[in-house]
């Protein structure tokens, strides 16, 4: 098979579909604009995306994979795709590749 393109994680980043919110946390931007829209050239509020995302990933963070209601699996939930629910919204935490100390935190319909 021969790649004629690659898309990376700061490819992405650059077009403004993900961006950092800690060193080793990136997050969608769909996301971010659904739990905290704002009025401002970002389209959403920093601050409030971290609030309500540090729930979910101290959960993460402590082997706690998903909330009750949150997926229809949740003997398949693991730190390889966890499932949380955030103001009625399903929201992802997942490695960027497997075994990595980074993750990517979106909406199922961003993936």
């Amino acid at each position: 098979m021969n790649i004629i393109s690659v898309y990376t994680q700061e490819d992405a980043i650059g077009d403004g579909i993900l961006f950092k919110i800690a060193k080793n946390i990136t997050c969608t931007t769909n996301l971010a604009c659904t739990l905290a829209p704002a009025d401002n050239e970002a389209g959403f509020d920093l601050g409030m995306v971290w609030s309500k995302l540090i729930s979910p990933w101290l959960a993460y963070q402590s082997g706690v994979y998903y909330d009750e209601g949150a997926t229809d699996y949740p003997e398949e939930a693991d730190a390889g795709l966890a499932s949380y629910l955030i103001d009625g919204h399903r929201v992802w935490i997942m490695p960027d590749y497997p075994g990595a100390d980074s993750v990517t935190i979106m909406l199922p319909d961003d993936y």
